[in-house]
């Protein structure tokens, strides 16, 4: 969580290459104006390749820091100037590279994300400035805070005095004492003479309630009457023991933001939305309804925290205003969600009235309720006569009121090579489906070896109505169901890989163990191993958490084990391992044999080696013997080859040469040189 943007620049009516009258060609060639962050963006660009050619050796933290300290804080929401601009609104301000060549110190980090806390806590940060100049008199900058009603921030020195080239920190806390669950700003000044820094900072101070669990409710029931499907989602989750709060959108509609801000939501781990029977999107009306473009941002913004959402209703595309790249939602349908539009009803696409068959849906392969079947044709209606007019008041089972349950595709942005992080949920069954018939999807990611940074949020998304699932009718439940959303959504994973330590030899062997712990308590499925030495990465067996590598070479390594659950959440430990220079280069050496002896025939008890060499006399020698010393060889010193060498050295008989034989007729006699080289290594 931090500080978004860092700065702003010049975006509006800016006169731009690219954006000629005409098309193709001409319009490439030409000029026009353009709005927007890409005409923003190429002003800060340039600016940062200027102040890299008027300091070349300025690192890139030091230039982000003088475009961010010498900006202008003078920047307005609206033309007439009456509404100024936050440091969510603006980072630092807009870049003014008037100054931001001479900032006369840069910081690191220039940008001051304290990110959520509890009200009534504190936190610090350390911040280190450096003044830029080679040499020079002593300056002493003073420092002072600004900050937002409702939070303190203090600087722990009023005053820093620098040398030319000289660097110091200072300790930035704020206070949340008091402070409203919302978003806080500020700004650190660092003055001397001309050099006026300032630094942004922000905070979010988030509620504490009870539940982790938020329900938000967005059936139209309050605004148009539609049956109110709440008790089905709160029923689930008592029954299942977990505790919510609950939140009706649908009562703050005629606002601009009908949802709660982004600091309470962060006080929730998932948010259960549904839209029931409501197809209408924000502009329908001549007043603003959920979901508003605002609500959509802060419900990006609180996944992108980390969020994790379970979102339910037949016509929610309609609803989000996200049935083709056009509309408001298709940035949150088609990226949090993963899916793509594809038809309204792929049970009933000819608009027979008709409700979906029994059972209608079912769980994927690999997905959190694979094998799940779903009956999701609702019951008889409960109705009561209010007014004179006959009423539904609720069902004997689940609501019988799937008529538009929408198929999907599993396609971000329209893209139908969709990445590993979203996959089919659900697919219905006997459908008149255009593609696959997927009626749920899931997006999720997690840290990999070759990815170790991914998003934090999850989601689940069903585009028929949770409420509608029957309980008694031999099909899985409303209750099984939410159990396996929440299980999935809340899933965490964490993963140790422990070592040897130090090993002593590249060449001895270097054993791992994995483990992994889930706070749902879901099964080890897989680990695989980077040794740190640039191999391919080991793939473990099936549940196996052992790994044994011989390195080979001297080095400290960094050991990452990457394990995934039986959720498909995985996770990322390390350890370290230094491979020592245990031994040097082998050394080989000769011994002689040390004694000998031979056993013969008719005296197999005596033994008669009496030579310095093995000396053979006999015809009736059984079994020759050899003696070698190897105490020279330090017991320690790993062996990495011995070789016996036996040669005849002499011979003794008329007219016969020398040669090694196992046996003969003829009566012969020689001596046998025997040595054995070995090959060993020493520290």
């Amino acid at each position: 969580r931090y500080l978004e943007p860092d700065v702003t620049a010049p975006g509006v009516n800016i006169l731009s290459a690219g954006y000629g009258d005409g098309t193709g060609l001409a319009q490439h060639m030409g000029f026009g104006q353009a709005s927007g962050t890409s005409m923003a963006a190429p002003h800060v660009a340039g600016a940062a390749a200027l102040l890299k050619q008027m300091h070349p050796n300025w690192t890139p933290t030091q230039i982000k820091s003088a475009l961010m300290t010498t900006s202008v804080t003078d920047v307005w929401l609206d033309t007439a100037q009456t509404v100024p601009a936050s440091v969510l609104d603006m980072g630092a301000g807009r870049i003014d590279l008037t100054r931001a060549g001479d900032p006369g110190l840069t910081f690191d980090d220039p940008s001051l994300s304290f990110g959520s806390h509890m009200a009534g806590s504190t936190a610090t940060l350390v911040v280190t400035a450096t003044d830029i100049r080679a040499a020079g008199a002593a300056r002493t900058y003073a420092l002072s805070a600004m900050a937002d009603a409702g939070i303190t921030v203090t600087v722990n020195s009023p005053s820093l005095t620098f040398g030319g080239g000289e660097s110091k920190t200072f300790k930035v806390t704020v206070d949340t004492t008091g402070a409203a669950p919302g978003d806080y700003g500020g700004m650190i000044h660092v003055d001397y003479d001309s050099h006026m820094n300032h630094l942004p900072l922000w905070v979010r101070v988030e509620a504490a309630p009870e539940a982790k669990v938020l329900l938000i409710d967005n059936d139209f029931s309050d605004l148009l009457g539609y049956p109110d499907y709440s008790g089905f989602y709160m029923d689930a989750l008592d029954n299942l023991g977990v505790p919510y709060d609950y939140y009706n959108a649908d009562l703050h509609f005629a606002n601009s933001q009908t949802l709660p801000s982004a600091a309470e939501l962060a006080a929730y781990d998932v948010i259960v939305y549904w839209t029931g029977d409501n197809f209408y999107d924000n502009g329908s009306f001549t007043v603003a309804t959920p979901l508003t473009e605002i609500d959509m941002q802060v419900l990006t913004d609180w996944q992108f925290n980390g969020g994790r959402l379970f979102a339910s209703g037949q016509d929610l595309a309609s609803a989000w205003d996200a049935l083709d790249i056009s509309g408001t939602g298709y940035f949150l349908y088609a990226g949090n969600l993963g899916a793509g539009y594809l038809q309204d009803s792929i049970f009933d696409p000819a608009g027979d009235g008709l409700l979906p068959p029994v059972p209608a849906v079912i769980g994927q392969p690999g997905s959190p309720i694979s094998g799940v079947a779903l009956d999701i044709s609702g019951s008889a209606p409960i109705t009561d006569v209010v007014d004179g007019e006959e009423i539904i008041v609720g069902w004997q089972d689940g609501a019988a009121n799937q008529y538009y349950v929408d198929e999907i595709e599993i396609a971000p942005y329209g893209d139908v090579e969709a990445p590993e992080t979203v996959k089919p949920i659900l697919a219905a069954i006997d459908g008149y489906g255009l593609q696959a018939g997927y009626v749920g999807a899931t997006r999720a990611a997690s840290p990999r070896l070759e990815h170790p940074a991914q998003f934090p949020y999850r989601s689940i998304y069903l585009s028929f109505g949770f409420e509608s699932i029957n309980n008694n009718t031999g099909y899985n439940t409303r209750e099984e169901t939410m159990a396996a959303v929440l299980k999935w959504l809340t899933d965490e994973v964490a993963v140790t890989v422990t070592g040897p330590g130090v090993v002593a030899d590249p060449n001895d062997v270097a054993v791992f163990e994995t483990s992994l712990t889930s706070s749902v308590a879901a099964a080890l499925a897989s680990c695989r191993l980077d040794f740190g030495d640039g191999s391919a990465f080991a793939e473990g067996l099936p549940g196996g958490t052992a790994f044994a590598y011989v390195y080979g070479a001297v080095g400290a390594y960094t050991v990452r084990a990457e394990c995934t659950d039986s959720l498909g959440f995985s996770a990322i430990g390390e350890t370290t391992v230094d491979v020592q220079q245990g031994y040097t280069t082998p050394v080989t050496e000769t011994f002689l044999a040390s004694g000998d002896t031979f056993i013969a025939q008719g005296l197999p008890a005596d033994n008669y080696g009496r030579w310095a060499f093995l000396y053979v006399g006999a015809k009736d020698a059984l079994r020759s013997l050899v003696q070698f010393d190897f105490s020279a060889i330090n017991p320690a010193y790993p062996v990495d080859q011995a070789t016996l060498w036996v040669y005849v050295d002499a011979f003794s008989g008329a007219d016969k040469a020398a040669e090694y034989r196992l046996d003969s007729s003829d009566y012969w006699f020689a001596e046998f040189g025997p040595h054995v080289q070995v090959t060993y290594r020493t520290p």
